[in-house]
């Protein structure tokens, strides 16, 4: 049986979220529909539109966080974004390191590495 389950995360910034769901291929909607199994829905304040029958949603927390609000049955949103969205988690990463050092002068490059990793350089401008 399917149902969606909650993730805490340490996301916190929309502007680096929706970076990340761009740069990985997806389009993100405001306090929107997660789709799920068996046409069950749920409401996020961030959904990222995946490609097949489900989403990931991110729910706005009192904290100013966001929780990842997902239907994980069958792997569908695994996926397209990894395991425990793993994916989105690195882009937004990398996006909101890119948008804090840019405040700060800061040229980003970055480049992947073949083991999946990320290797970020910033230098003054």
């Amino acid at each position: 049986m399917s149902h969606f389950s909650t993730v805490e995360t340490l996301l916190r910034d929309p502007e680096a979220i929706r970076a990340a769901a761009k740069e990985l291929g997806y389009e993100v909607l405001d306090n929107a529909e997660v789709r799920g199994y068996g046409g069950k829905k749920t409401t996020a304040n961030l959904v990222v539109r995946l490609k097949g029958t489900y989403d990931l949603g991110l729910q706005g927390k009192a904290d100013g966080s966001y929780a990842i609000v997902c239907d994980w049955w069958q792997g569908h949103v695994a996926s397209e974004l990894g395991e425990g969205a793993c994916k989105l988690l690195q882009r937004y990463g990398v996006c909101k390191t890119r948008l804090e050092a840019r405040k700060h002068g800061y040229n980003v490059s970055e480049q992947q590495q073949q083991d999946g990793s990320i290797l970020m350089r910033l230098r003054r401008f």
